[in-house]
């Protein structure tokens, strides 16, 4: 029983800590959607101007202006790098509790993210079949999930 509670408590935390990592990652895109929708209002100002007043200051600003949303948005392609990879380890770990535990006690351990990924990746039609039914939902195959 002892080595059960570790299991339950350790995939909790995992889970626990995916759930706080996506919505981290949610709060960051957002902030990322504000700063550029920033630079493309300040960017589209300065070609307005550049179109209405052609000069070399105004054109210059112009090819400035674009500079700091490439690099921005850089960044954020790195971030969105090791935000999946996290996500994928921590799926990996969850997964890699599911099966010890199975091991471990088979008449007490459940699948979580095993059934996630029966349906999601594998495309297994036996759980994605099982998933239908209990929504209630005959007739729709593998299309609506």
């Amino acid at each position: 029983m002892g080595t059960e509670m570790r299991l339950f408590e350790e995939w909790k935390a995992n889970n626990d800590l995916l759930k706080f990592y996506e919505d981290l990652k949610q709060k960051r895109f957002a902030h990322f959607l504000t700063i550029q929708t920033a630079f493309l209002a300040f960017f589209a100002l300065l070609a307005k101007d550049a179109l209405g007043a052609a000069s070399m200051v105004s054109l210059t600003a112009l090819v400035l202006v674009a500079v700091p949303p490439l690099i921005i948005s850089f960044h954020f392609i790195r971030v969105d790098a090791r935000s999946r990879a996290f996500v994928d380890t921590a799926n990996t770990r969850l997964l890699m509790i599911e099966e010890e535990w199975k091991r471990i006690s088979p008449e007490s351990h459940f699948w979580t993210y095993q059934n996630l990924f029966d349906v999601l990746s594998r495309h297994e039609q036996g759980t994605i079949e099982r998933h239908l039914r209990a929504r209630n939902l005959h007739g729709f195959g593998g299309a609506a999930v």
